[in-house]
Formats: C-alpha cells, structure tokens, sequence
C-alpha cells in the first residue's frame, strides 16, 4: 500500500531548450528564411523531422535511468513504438525555441513520441524570429484547467520577445500545479545592455505568482524555462525573492559553467 501510494504521487517535470525547432514552411510574418531549404541552414524535410525524433529521444530518456530506450537514446538510434509505449515517460515538458503550433503538432501526434498521447498548449509570440514556448503534459497525470498567453510590453530599446506561458491544472494527487513558461530576453548586445529586458519579463513572472498566491496562498506553482542568465542574476534574484526556490542553483555545465535555465 505504501508503495503504491509513493507511485502515485511521483510527478516528472521536465525543461528542455529544442535550439531553433523550426519547421520547412516559410512566414511571411516572420524571420525564419534561415531555416528554409534555399536558407543558410538548408532546413530540408529529412533535417526537421530528424530533429524532431531526436527531441522526442531526449524526452523519452528523461524517464527511468535504465533499459531499452536509455540504451537506444545514448545510441542515438531510434526508438521503436512499443518501447516508448511501454515506459514511463515525463509527466509533463516545459519547450523553449519551438516555431509554432505546427512544430508541436507533429511532434506530439507524428513523431516517434505520438504513442505517449502527449497534448500541448503554445503562445503566439510576436518575437522578430517567430519562436514560441509551450507546456507538453500528459492528460493521464495532469487536467489541463486553464492557460493564457502573458504578453510583455517592450520597454525603449527592447525587440518584442517571447510572450510567458501560464497553465494550471489538476494532477493525480488531487493538487492544483501552476506552471509559467519563460524564455528570457538574450544577451545579445552585452550583459549591461539587455539586462532591463530581462528584469522586465522577471517582474511579470513575479506578478503572475502573487496573483496566483491573492487567491491561493499555498499555491503549488513552477516557472521553468531559460533565463538566459546566471543564478546570481538579477532576474533570478528577483524571481527567488519572491518565495521560489532555484532548484538549478547548484548546477554545474559539462565545461564547468554555471548557469540558471
């Protein structure tokens, strides 16, 4: 009974940057030329949907550390139907850099992750490049009750960016888990120059928290994503002082970096 009481309540969270998971088709509102046939990245078909299946691979071996699939993933061979199906994958996959509702479409329903019957939510962003966020759960552990796209309103100097992903819904143990999606502001133009960019997405964070909290007090809430930013940062700082806990605070990359995604 015990046991089974301890199955029940394990719940995988997963936070994964896709780098640039851009389909073939062109926007006409976005710059994605680069990853486009004739583009600079030659992004053909047989490219995108083997990023697609070596995504769907770095999810599947974020489930137990043994068997089949760990062995095929570290082989970077693929991954039959019946081993996906058949293991315990990540409840629930916080996505950075995917193009759109397209991309996360194949990758849930056609990819080699389509047995796991993965479902999505993912933001319309008005970033220049058209890349999005999305939250992927599975609705056997997580009912999904809302979502909403939280849009920032670029400060002088600031490019439109990625817009934040907020969700909340019921999970197996009976508890209501918010979850806000985040992709910060790049670096891009020096540390000194893009950090406001930040700081103004981490205030919207922390204002989407205490929202949660006026009607919930011990609310249950997780932000993932990249913050582009180290763990000392200010945009950390500011998200942990509000009653977060940086559980990436310790992290150390393969170079010896370390860093707060």
């Amino acid at each position: 009974m015990f046991l089974s009481a301890l199955l029940v309540s394990l719940f995988t969270f997963v936070q994964f940057n896709c780098e640039n998971l851009f389909d073939c088709q062109h926007d006409s509102l976005k710059n994605d030329v680069e990853f486009l046939p004739d583009g600079s990245y030659h992004w053909t078909p047989f490219r995108y949907w083997r990023k697609l299946n070596r995504v769907g691979q770095t999810i599947v071996s974020c489930g137990e550390r043994n068997g089949e699939v760990e062995t095929l993933a570290e082989q970077d061979c693929s991954i039959s139907e019946e081993a996906v199906a058949n293991w315990h994958l990540p409840d629930m996959v916080a996505l950075c850099e995917v193009e759109n509702d397209s991309v996360m479409r194949d990758l849930t329903k056609r990819s080699l992750l389509r047995t796991a019957r993965y479902e999505y939510v993912v933001t319309h962003s008005p970033d220049e490049r058209g890349i999005d966020v999305a939250l992927m759960y599975s609705p056997f552990s997580f009912r999904l009750i809302n979502s909403r796209a939280v849009r920032i309103a670029p400060i002088r100097g600031m490019s439109p960016t990625r817009d934040l992903l907020y969700a909340s819904g019921l999970i197996i143990s009976g508890d209501t888990l918010h979850v806000i999606v985040a992709h910060l502001p790049s670096r891009r133009g020096g540390e000194q120059h893009s950090r406001p960019f930040r700081r103004v997405v981490a205030e919207k964070i922390c204002a989407i928290a205490d929202s949660v909290r006026a009607v919930s007090a011990d609310a249950k809430i997780i932000v993932a994503g990249d913050f582009n930013d180290y763990t000392t940062s200010e945009s950390v700082r500011m998200v942990c002082s509000t009653g977060f806990t940086d559980v990436s605070a310790k992290a150390v990359g393969q170079n010896g970096a370390r860093a707060t995604y």
